[in-house]
């Protein structure tokens, strides 16, 4: 069975449960630990992220920190990215390889979907074994550098959680050298398998996967999301940000750390890539009128209501009067946010983009259809 983060924590630090603590719950004392281990993880993490990488994996202190604080934020993550590629639970789902595991918040996903296996891969072995803790006994970890072959699998998923930003990061042909890991990857895969890659969405490290997308679709990948086309990236010529962003409550006890150490985050912004390897069936057709909302909401000068989204025609503005659209495309639009998909069905022609009038519906696409 998996065990409570606190449990793992105490184990990797060489702590006893306090008489104020419990096998998940923390004492006062060991929060103030935590909290002082979070300050200085937080100062590499952010800014010119020195310490993105390895090196906080070998501190039992910093690691632990990441484990209670920022673990559950990444585990939500995964949890929203697969909700996004359509990656369901379901039983038997077959097996998955987790390139950069880390502690582990990616394969906990994937053991939550219902995969049978997860084959863990990380440099930082301390890191591994947490994530076999952490995940069960689904969880199977494995030492690994970038370079190193990965196990012949075959897997039904690879997943790739904030890795490859970390990846040669100063090499000139860092592009290059990502896109011949995929290639790996896609090696091992099972048939119908697929690739998912969740990158933070700072800016620079959006325009790489960016990138990356338009070189694998080069090199004879497909893109099933969260893109509408298989053609080149209208954001990255467009130098505009694509991202998913979903609200985040963490549950209790974490939300304490968190208020305690200043690190409260209550939306969870990333950017994903689900890809087909080359010579798998391409993903099928969008639906008439699928977007990708890709923006904020925003108000026009004229009034109207506007998000950006992102379709098989383009990158342009989607738009509803003052208020909001007719009934029956009201309680839809009130709801979209960055990332979301959705159908729309008779929309009217405006300059620089579509327009929500009377007779216009928005609906979700089909499963497997955005």
């Amino acid at each position: 069975m998996p065990a409570p983060l606190p449990a793992v924590w105490r184990a990797l630090t060489g702590r006893s449960v306090p008489p104020d603590g419990g096998p998940a719950r923390l004492g006062a004392a060991e929060e103030d630990a935590v909290v002082r281990a979070a300050h200085r993880l937080s100062a590499g993490l952010s800014g010119r992220r020195t310490k993105a990488g390895n090196d906080y994996l070998a501190d039992p202190e910093t690691l632990g920190a990441y484990l209670l604080l920022w673990f559950p934020r990444s585990r939500a993550m995964a949890d929203a990215a697969l909700d996004l590629a359509g990656i369901r639970s379901a039983p038997g789902l077959g097996r998955a390889l987790d390139l950069g595991a880390g502690p582990g918040p990616v394969a906990a996903a994937l053991v939550g979907r219902g995969f049978s296996r997860v084959d863990a891969l990380d440099a930082a072995e301390d890191a591994l074994r947490v994530a076999a803790r952490v995940g069960g006994p689904v969880v199977r970890p494995r030492p690994w550098r970038a370079g190193e072959p990965l196990p012949a699998g075959p897997y039904e998923l690879v997943t790739a959680g904030h890795l490859l930003n970390e990846l040669w990061k100063s090499a000139p042909d860092r592009i290059a050298r990502r896109l011949a890991l995929l290639q790996e990857a896609a090696a091992v895969l099972a048939p119908g398998g697929r690739i998912l890659l969740i990158e933070p969405a700072a800016h620079g490290l959006v325009d790489e996967l960016l990138a990356l997308r338009d070189a694998a679709l080069a090199a004879g990948f497909s893109v099933e999301g969260p893109c509408p086309t298989q053609g080149p990236c209208p954001a990255r010529a467009a130098g505009a940000p694509c991202h998913a962003d979903r609200p985040w409550s963490p549950p209790g006890g974490v939300a304490r750390l968190m208020e305690a150490a200043r690190l409260t985050h209550p939306h969870l912004a990333f950017a994903w890539l689900l890809l087909r390897p080359p010579g798998a069936a391409a993903p099928p057709a969008p639906p008439p009128g699928l977007a990708r909302v890709v923006s904020e909401p925003m108000l026009q000068k004229s009034g109207r209501e506007r998000v950006v989204v992102c379709t098989p025609g383009g990158r342009f503005s989607l738009s509803a009067p003052r208020g909001g659209p007719p009934r029956a495309a009201a309680s839809v639009w009130r709801a979209l946010t960055r990332g979301d998909a959705v159908v729309v069905e008779a929309p009217e022609p405006r300059e620089g983009g579509w327009g929500l009038g009377p007779e216009s519906r928005l609906h979700a696409p089909a499963p497997g259809g955005g």
